[in-house]
C-alpha cells in the first residue's frame, strides 16, 4: 500500500474541489471526513490471506475504499433529501 493512499487521496481531494464548487452543503465536510472514517473502518475490518501462489493478502484497501466511496453515495443522498424538504 504504497501508492493507493496516494490516489485514494487524490480521488477524494477532486471530489472536495467539484462538489465545493457546486455549492452544495454538507457533501464537502462529509467527503473530508470520509478519508479517515474509511480508513478507521478498513482497520477494524480488514482481513489477511493467502493468495493461490502463496502470497500474502489483506483486504484493507477494499474495505477503505469501499467505505469512502459508500460514505460519499450517503451524503448526496442525505443532500437531495435536504434539498428537496427545503424546495417545500
Amino acid at each position: 500500500m504504497k501508492q493507493f493512499p496516494f490516489i485514494l487521496f487524490l480521488c477524494v481531494f477532486i471530489a472536495i474541489i467539484v462538489s465545493a464548487l457546486t455549492k452544495v452543503k454538507i457533501i464537502p465536510y462529509i467527503i473530508s471526513i470520509s478519508y479517515p472514517i474509511g480508513f478507521i473502518i478498513g482497520l477494524i475490518f480488514q482481513k489477511n490471506g493467502t493468495d493461490f501462489g502463496g502470497g500474502l493478502t489483506n483486504n484493507l484497501w477494499l474495505i477503505w475504499a469501499s467505505s469512502i466511496v459508500v460514505i460519499v453515495v450517503i451524503s448526496i443522498i442525505i443532500e437531495l433529501i435536504i434539498k428537496k424538504n427545503s424546495d417545500n
